[in-house]
């Protein structure tokens, strides 16, 4: 009987392994974003290291911007977080 019970605990273990894995996976576990996809934030200025500083939630983030022309301040712009960095386009 023990060793019964020792073996239906073992595969109960290994699924519920399996289960965060795999919840892990489906939800990117890996990524440090505040925030899933693309949002809209609002540009704010471009900082002395040339990155682009966008609001979003009252946080401020600093992105590679990717856009094309001069915009002003309090424009909605996309932001997304991509490969570590945040992203900011228009």
């Amino acid at each position: 009987m023990k060793k019964n019970s020792n073996v239906l605990f073992l595969m109960d273990l290994a699924k519920a392994n399996q289960e965060v894995t795999a919840e892990k996976r489906n939800a990117n576990g890996s990524s440090i974003a505040d925030f899933d996809g693309v949002v809209q934030g609002r540009w704010i200025k471009i900082a002395e290291d040339n990155s682009g500083v966008v609001e979003y939630n009252g946080v401020e983030y600093n992105t590679i911007m990717q856009g094309r022309k001069s915009i002003p301040k309090g424009t909605k712009v996309s932001l997304e977080f991509r490969q570590g960095h945040y992203i900011s386009s228009w």
